[in-house]
């Protein structure tokens, strides 16, 4: 599965911030939104770390 996949719902929801006024960010959502950008980022290191030592 494309891990990349999981940004969707993030962007969905930055998105939804900029263009309805009556949304607005709470806490729930901006740590759960941190806490999937660093899996992603922790996921992507793993990979390029591992793929550079089969190369």
């Amino acid at each position: 599965m494309n891990f990349w996949k999981f940004l969707i719902p993030v962007l969905g929801a930055i998105l939804s911030w900029i263009i309805l006024s009556n949304e607005s960010p709470d806490f729930t959502s901006i740590l759960g939104m941190v806490i999937i950008a660093f899996s992603l980022v922790a996921l992507n290191y793993a990979n390029r770390k591992q793929n550079a030592k089969i190369d």
